[in-house]
């Protein structure tokens, strides 16, 4: 699993790369749901192995060479995939949100533990990486905003909610 360093690091390769090769860049930010009460509640030992398992999936699902997959910073991560489109990206965090619900990995809810994913996606060079990171950041947060265990994939400023 590579880090937040790798990640700002590559993510600007990735932008620089669509000067050459305009084709899609998609930016997927992983929040799991209610985390810090996994923490306080169940301990940080087992935090730390909800977000070891969580780490699993995500590097099983998105094991292609050209995927990056980061901690992005404490219960987040980012994934990079370069030339992937909304529907590539669509079936990969539904292929994730479905692996986490089998491994039913006991959340102090009550339910089983969830995560919250928004995603942005460009094939334009002339945004910048902050510009990519926000628009992930934005949808990321409207899905928490609409109850969480979901995802928003944002394109250039329009919007595709699916649930």
């Amino acid at each position: 699993m590579y880090n937040r360093g790798y990640f700002d690091v590559e993510l600007e390769k990735e932008i620089k790369r669509l000067a050459r090769n305009p084709t899609p860049l998609t930016l997927v930010l992983v929040d799991i749901d209610h985390f810090k009460q996994v923490n306080d509640t169940l301990g940080h030992t087992v935090g730390d192995d909800f977000l070891q398992r969580v780490a699993v999936e995500l590097k099983r699902i998105f094991r292609r060479s050209t995927d990056s997959v980061c901690r992005y910073g404490g219960e987040e991560f980012a994934i990079i995939l370069p030339n992937t489109d909304a529907k590539g990206v669509e079936v990969l965090v539904e292929k994730l949100q479905e692996a986490l619900r089998r491994a039913n990995l006991p959340h102090p809810n009550g339910r089983a533990l969830t995560v919250s994913i928004g995603v942005a996606i460009t094939q334009n060079a002339d945004f910048s990486s902050s510009t990519l990171i926000n628009s992930a950041d934005d949808a990321l947060y409207a899905v928490k905003k609409q109850g969480r265990n979901n995802y928003q994939i944002t394109h250039l400023g329009h919007k595709i909610t699916t649930t």
